[in-house]
């Protein structure tokens, strides 16, 4: 039984310098090895994790993401009484595509080359349906994949692109990389004392927004991209803002799956701030510009959570 679990954190070391991801999982196999090897030297750190979610080329390894994926989807039903497994061998379906379609790229904008390379390959542009869905799919539109996704059998399908997302750019990629990244922390967990650069995870909270002399309290991200948007509206600068990023406004409560997603304004109009801090600060930086706010004029101030 020793040389078992000695076997465990050998492939633990094998794996954790090639795949952040897939190493979390070898790493949760071989806890019982604790007493027999001290700490966990080369544990993929949480935010580590969270990192390599935005930017590691996951798909070298199609068997193991689609262990990684196909666990998330028993880990979503496990309040039911059992989980559904596809019918077929799991393949790995691009979001975005590998090839793109002159509608992708309009989809993209003007970063679509850039998206696509850094992007493509990462968590949040993954998922797991059968080889015949896969080949089905292929260049679709992302409006014809949601609604194909939306309605899959599979739950880790289902309940993400059943609700509204304007657009699959950078930010929604990595919008739902978060959202994997949560099930892959609560699955394997840290199994004890991990050794990294330090021993608290540092996050990053917004306490007050500032744009030039007016300041605003806020508690999350999402207070923040609100604020900006209301602050276009009392300038009477909405339309500007709207008009340069559409996908982010509608004044149409018809095309809401989902409204916890979106935040009214009180021109009666919403926006969407289901984001990352990182996509809602890009977004806030795009829209300050349409009323000349520079990036020096507005800032958000930040408290250290551990």
């Amino acid at each position: 039984r020793r040389n078992s679990r000695m076997s465990w954190s050998l492939s633990a070391n094998c794996f954790s310098n090639s795949s952040t991801l897939c190493s979390r999982f070898i790493f949760s196999l071989s806890h019982l090895c604790q007493p027999l090897l001290g700490s966990y030297k080369n544990y993929p750190f949480d935010k580590k994790v969270q990192e390599s979610a935005y930017s590691r080329n996951v798909y070298r390894n199609t068997a193991k993401l689609s262990m990684i994926l196909e666990r998330i989807n028993r880990h979503l039903t496990k309040d039911s009484d059992g989980y559904t497994a596809l019918s077929g061998e799991p393949t790995i379906e691009h979001i975005m595509p590998q090839n793109l379609s002159d509608e992708w790229r309009n989809e993209l904008g003007e970063s679509a080359e850039q998206v696509h390379q850094d992007y493509l390959h990462t968590l949040g542009n993954l998922t797991i349906t059968t080889q015949g869905s896969n080949s089905k799919l292929s260049n679709n539109s992302f409006r014809e994949k949601q609604k194909f996704l939306a309605n899959h059998i599979l739950r880790i399908n289902s309940a993400y692109f059943s609700q509204t997302i304007p657009i699959w750019n950078e930010d929604a990629i990595r919008t739902r990389a978060d959202f994997l990244v949560k099930y892959i922390l609560e699955i394997w967990p840290s199994p004890g004392n991990v050794i990294n650069e330090t021993t608290k995870q540092q996050g990053n909270k917004p306490k007050i927004l500032i744009i030039l002399d007016n300041k605003f309290e806020v508690n999350r991200w999402r207070d923040v991209i609100y604020q900006i948007a209301e602050y276009g509206v009392q300038q009477g600068m909405f339309a500007s803002m709207a008009s340069i990023a559409s996908s982010y406004f509608t004044n149409d409560v018809s095309n809401l799956q989902q409204k916890s997603g979106w935040a009214k304004l009180s021109n009666n109009w919403y926006v969407f701030v289901h984001m990352d801090r990182i996509a809602i600060k890009r977004l806030c930086q795009r829209l300050l510009a349409t009323l000349n706010i520079s990036e020096n004029q507005w800032k958000v101030i930040e408290e250290d959570i551990f």
